[in-house]
């Protein structure tokens, strides 16, 4: 790990509100020999123009939470390492614990709301809405990424999203499905969470076999397959800044009965709501049959093991395979119990 130099500034604002600024320089190397070296790493979905605005809120300050912090913003950094310009802003009820080191400038922002632990509760979750509209507002940035502050997402998810958003653009407008202005339909290409068993297993924590069917359905777009589940919800999501502006305006103008940008929305799964939730009735979530292993994305702390028996990764995309017409169930291996918690 390379060594860094650290700038906290701070500001004291109204309500109980503290910004600390981190922002890290870079080393003495020539400015055209570091611009040479990122423009060649960068890979090829992403164009050398495209800015991200990645953010999440961080609930408590025990030390498995921020070792997740840790671990979130190391892979922003070896994004930014490898010529992606990504911006991350944090929100904070306790003060950082943790110190990642950072090399090529990653700039994270933290925002402390102390108040958040008696006031705002799981509506805490939202906060980055705000960052969000200021820098749409702006225009600042390509991509939106919001994530919870338990999720490890890697450059190898943002750029197999970026292909898919990419792909499936052009042919959602070529069907008059979708056009970036008037959006009345969009398949959202988005990741699955998995989380590791014991034995090293993936178990993907949000397809129980409790509960109804896990696979919607499974469709064709442009020759390729790609799974639709039944839960949409992720963890997080990343959008291109023209469809996110496409989505806020069909929220705007839907029957839901509280804004976008509400202070506190008035509705059951609040946290997953903020995480992606309120776009479900405007996309179409989906998941690239021939890809899927770029969007498997590790749930840290594997804590739906311990509650509920979940498929592997494998026996998942292997069913979707033999999609026909109907939404598939799978069935709950031998020996196998529902609820783990209860045995």
């Amino acid at each position: 790990m390379r060594g860094f130099r650290l700038l906290l500034v701070t500001g004291l604002l109204s309500f109980g509100l503290l910004s600390v600024g981190l922002a890290v320089f870079r080393s003495a190397t020539a400015p055209g020999k570091i611009q040479r070296e990122e423009q060649a790493m960068r890979r090829k979905c992403f164009e050398p123009y495209d800015t991200i605005l990645a953010c999440f809120s961080s609930f408590g300050n025990d030390s498995l939470r921020t070792g997740f912090v840790d671990k979130i913003l190391n892979n922003f950094d070896i994004m930014r390492s490898k010529g992606l310009h990504v911006d991350v802003k944090i929100h904070v009820t306790h003060l950082p614990m943790f110190m990642p080191a950072f090399v090529s400038g990653l700039q994270v922002n933290y925002s402390l709301n102390k108040k958040a632990i008696q006031g705002l509760k799981y509506h805490f979750a939202g906060e980055c809405r705000y960052d969000f509209r200021k820098a749409l507002e702006a225009d600042a940035y390509a991509y939106y990424l919001l994530l919870e502050n338990d999720m490890e997402v890697t450059l190898e998810h943002l750029e197999a999203l970026c292909r898919e958003f990419k792909y499936v653009t052009k042919l959602n407008e070529e069907r008059n499905i979708v056009s970036r202005k008037n959006a009345t339909l969009f398949f959202r290409p988005g990741l699955v969470r998995f989380e590791h068993m014991p034995s090293g297993t993936r178990v993907l924590p949000d397809y129980p076999f409790c509960c109804n069917a896990q696979i919607n359905r499974v469709i064709e777009l442009g020759g390729r397959r790609f799974v639709v589940p039944k839960n949409p919800y992720e963890g997080l999501y990343f959008l291109p800044a023209y469809l996110f502006r496409v989505l806020l305006r069909k929220h705007s103008v839907s029957a839901t009965a509280f804004g976008f940008y509400d202070k506190k929305i008035q509705r059951k799964l609040i946290r997953e709501y903020h995480a992606g939730l309120w776009m479900e009735s405007f996309t179409t979530k989906i998941v690239p049959l021939d890809n899927y292993e770029t969007h498997l994305v590790h749930h840290l702390g594997d804590k739906y093991t311990k509650i509920w028996s979940t498929p592997t990764a494998e026996e998942y995309f292997k069913a979707a395979e033999r999609y026909t017409d109907a939404p598939i169930v799978l069935k709950v291996p031998p020996g196998a119990v529902l609820w783990i918690r209860d045995k």
